[in-house]
């Protein structure tokens, strides 16, 4: 009887402590897709966790115990718990306990997460009483370029160059209405007005000198490369105009060159074409007449010349970035940042979601990269203020929250960890300035991709 009653006592003990696999599949409840980098775990115990791979499936083996908890989280989702239950337990076949589909909610919590705002005034890069400052590039580690004007950008406009002691080392009056300053793959800054394009460079006397380029080449060979890595050379076939295109990498030794992703609002396209059955007779014909001319489909040159001008067209955004030797492109469209080597194709995608929800989160279809160390961030803004985010390029989640200073900033840069921008206080009859803020350290990411031999 003894013997029986000591049994009866471990008994509990030898059942619900059990070394048990636990295997499962982590969905979106909004799009029911797979969820990747999904931490599942066993709460407050250490080495008792595993993440989901692309396809949301996870495994991992613990000996459970009744009233232990179970946790699944990720940086853009609600985090999951349950209490591992008697009723669960008894379900374990084959020492497996399947707990089958688990569905995740995208966070509210989109600005909450190590959020930090900056505790003094913003440092003044560069100010003038005489002219405000629409754009600017920074062009050496002690230089920066302007474009600047007196009162309004299309009567007048110069570009003024300057050093890190807001002194004026030259400037240069701008012919035609200026627009903007940009800059290609190799860092090389273009202007460009209403009408052309000049490449603006600086000879060794910080003299300002300009060149003008033929408009069309410009467009047809410089713009689409975004950029290079060794040999390879990284170029979209992009247009405004039309909700597809790719990314291709060519290799200038052997003139080869590959498609790496294709880039597609299925939604828009649908719409896209669509308008075709819409559109009056005389646009028909004109289309019709067209394909026969040009070869284009019909509902493409609807779609482009009608479409693309109502309130429900936007142009397709997904950015390509380089970080070390990996590509990363952003498919907001499908959920997913895809790493791409060059001789291996994709090599892995992990979900992305921090553009869901963009009234609320703020999102507007704006990233950059740091210009020194290639950090890529998510720019948001919410009630006129900017948020930049470091994008974690392990588990394409947002890990931390930076809040600038002043409210409706313009022209953002970010180089060394210091977020470059121009501003100008509400109704104020102040010139509008070049200010920075250092990006503090509990809010970057320091995750590189793994170095990858080249062959």
């Amino acid at each position: 009887m003894k013997q029986v009653f000591i049994f009866l006592l471990f008994f509990p003990i030898a059942l619900f402590s059990q070394k048990i696999t636990i295997v499962g599949k982590v969905l979106n409840m909004d799009d029911h897709q797979p969820i990747p980098s999904v931490h599942i775990g066993v709460d407050s115990v250490e080495n008792s966790q595993a993440a989901t791979d692309s396809k949301g499936n996870f495994k991992f083996t613990y000996a459970l115990s009744k009233g232990q908890m179970i946790y699944i989280s990720h940086m853009s989702f609600e985090t999951l718990d349950f209490e591992i239950t008697k009723g669960m337990l008894a379900k374990v076949e084959n020492d497996t306990l399947d707990l089958g589909v688990l569905e995740l909610q995208i966070g509210n919590k989109i600005f909450d997460i190590i959020e930090v705002s900056s505790e003094k005034l913003p440092e003044t890069v560069f100010g003038s009483e005489k002219f405000s400052v629409e754009d600017f590039e920074i062009i050496k580690e002690n230089r920066i370029l302007m474009l600047v004007y007196e009162k309004t950008l299309k009567k007048s406009s110069e570009l003024v160059l300057a050093d890190n002691d807001q002194n004026e080392l030259d400037s240069y009056f701008i012919p035609g209405r200026a627009v903007e300053l940009v800059h290609d793959f190799r860092n090389k800054v273009y202007l460009k007005t209403e009408s052309d394009i000049y490449h603006v460079s600086i000879n060794q006397n910080d003299k300002i000198q300009i060149t003008k380029l033929d408009m069309q080449k410009f467009k047809e060979q410089l713009e689409p490369i975004k950029d290079s890595l060794y040999e390879d050379v990284y170029f979209s076939d992009f247009s405004e105009i039309y909700p597809k295109f790719s990314y291709f990498e060519y290799d200038r030794e052997d003139t080869n060159y590959t498609e790496i992703r294709s880039i597609v609002d299925e939604v828009m396209m649908d719409m896209y074409r669509a308008e075709f059955k819409y559109v009056d007779v005389r646009t028909k014909i004109w289309a019709h007449n067209l394909q026969n001319e040009t070869g284009i489909d019909k509902e493409d040159i609807v779609g482009a010349a009608v479409f693309t001008k109502s309130i429900y067209y936007d142009p397709l955004y997904a950015p390509m970035y380089i970080k070390s030797d990996t590509v990363f492109i952003f498919d907001f469209y499908k959920d997913y940042m895809y790493k791409f080597v060059s001789e291996n194709g994709v090599q892995d995608s992990v979900g992305i979601y921090f553009h869901h929800k963009p009234k609320k989160g703020g999102w507007q279809n704006k990233m950059t990269q740091d210009l020194d160390n290639d950090e890529i961030y998510g720019v948001f803004n919410r009630h006129g203020y900017t948020f930049v985010k470091p994008i974690n390029l392990e588990t394409g989640a947002t890990d931390g929250v930076f809040k600038l200073y002043y409210r409706y900033v313009e022209k953002i840069i970010i180089k060394g960890d210091y977020v470059y921008y121009t501003y100008r206080p509400f109704e104020s009859k102040k010139k509008k300035y070049i200010y920075r803020e250092k990006i503090p350290n509990e809010v970057l990411i320091k995750i590189s991709p793994p170095e990858i031999s080249r062959k």
